[in-house]
């Protein structure tokens, strides 16, 4: 792994260490999966990984095939519902 030094000035270090405490990880961990998910963003993802993807989205077309939209629709809502209980919501 590569190691990338940057400046910063104390009041952006300052909201990074804010952002990072909340999400529970140091501003060092923060900025560097800020920096992944860009990097992911911008570019496109690898051959390898579209692969990986095509071949979930196939299992799940699979699975899901003999279930028409609406019944579908309807376990998302329901779930979400129960979800919504459960949160007090």
């Amino acid at each position: 792994m590569r190691e990338l030094q940057i400046k910063v000035n104390e009041q952006d270090w300052e909201r990074l260490q804010d952002v990072a405490a909340r999400l529970g990880c140091t501003a060092e961990e923060y900025v560097e999966r800020t920096l992944r998910n860009l990097l992911v963003q911008v570019l496109p993802p690898s051959e390898e990984w579209q692969q990986r993807f095509d071949a979930l989205l196939q299992q799940i077309r699979q699975h899901t095939a003999q279930f028409s939209p609406e019944e579908i629709e309807a376990e998302i809502t329901a779930a979400w519902e129960e979800y919504r209980k459960e949160c007090g919501s």
